[in-house]
């Protein structure tokens, strides 16, 4: 009686999906288009992956994010296909990581500066209260913030250290310091980019994507989740941070050898 009726519903679908294929503009139209982009995405992912492995190609456009480089191409008729790409920890020489962090600071201390409406002031500064959008570089003195809510992007800079603390929550936050960088509270980081000519402490129990350069020790406390992409770097020191995280980092790109790249976190835009 079951098997009837299922053979049955089975041949009515049939019928059913036959009828519209031959139907003009209905389901062959849809698949076929399907299939078309299928296949378009295919091609672009290949042409992207050949690049990473060194073949050079025109209709590859690369940029910097952070400390890696992203791979984009376009798909005619459906927009355009990205990846990021970044280096084993294991392949990546004391050199290559010199070049790494020179280059990420540079990008850094750039992105700051030419933040619009950066303000610069002289002395130790001191910040409270609710979270606002704000750019700003701190010239001979060191920064203190302590703050609650939201914001969009926030920009640091500083000749000394760099205290941030509360329960706070940016879309994106960049901080460049001379000095030692140190995060604690609540802070829930969408894209954290850091650089320290000391080093960097980050506790608390919030969570942080990004990446992370310092000359000397990185110390992540065990409370701190992560998001992946994230990326670990110093010269010097020890490098101290949990198991959650220490499974997801991929050392930067930027400086690296372009053959060493992996590819991940793909996009169709």
């Amino acid at each position: 009686m079951i098997i009837s009726f299922l053979l049955t519903l089975i041949l009515a679908i049939t019928l059913m999906l036959g009828n519209l294929l031959n139907r003009a503009g209905s389901i062959r139209g849809f698949t076929k288009i399907t299939q078309d982009k299928i296949e378009a995405l295919y091609k672009g992912e290949e042409k992207l992956l050949y690049y990473m492995a060194g073949i050079d190609n025109p209709e590859i456009t690369v940029t910097e994010i952070g400390p890696w480089k992203k791979f984009s191409t376009k798909i005619k008729d459906y927009g355009s296909l990205e990846v990021l790409g970044g280096a084993p920890m294991d392949s990546i020489s004391r050199k290559e990581k010199k070049a790494i962090r020179d280059r990420f600071k540079s990008n850094l201390n750039y992105t700051i500066l030419m933040s619009k409406g950066i303000s610069t002031k002289s002395g130790n500064r001191r910040i409270f209260g609710p979270l606002k959008d704000m750019n700003l570089a701190v010239e001979g003195g060191d920064l203190y913030i302590d703050v609650k809510g939201y914001s969009k992007v926030c920009h640091f800079k500083t000749e000394g250290s760099i205290t941030l603390k509360g329960d706070a929550h940016w879309d994106t936050l960049r901080i460049y310091s001379k000095g030692q960088v140190k995060l604690s509270g609540n802070l829930n980081i969408n894209w954290l980019e850091i650089y320290s000519d000391d080093q960097v402490v980050i506790k608390g129990n919030g969570f942080i994507s990004g990446a992370v350069i310092a000359n000397n020790t990185i110390e992540v406390e065990k409370t701190v989740h992560s998001k992946f992409p994230i990326a670990l770097l110093n010269l010097n020191g020890e490098l101290k941070c949990p198991k959650e995280i220490s499974k997801k980092l991929l050392l930067p790109a930027v400086g690296g050898s372009q053959k060493k790249l992996v590819d991940f976190n793909w996009r169709f835009l």
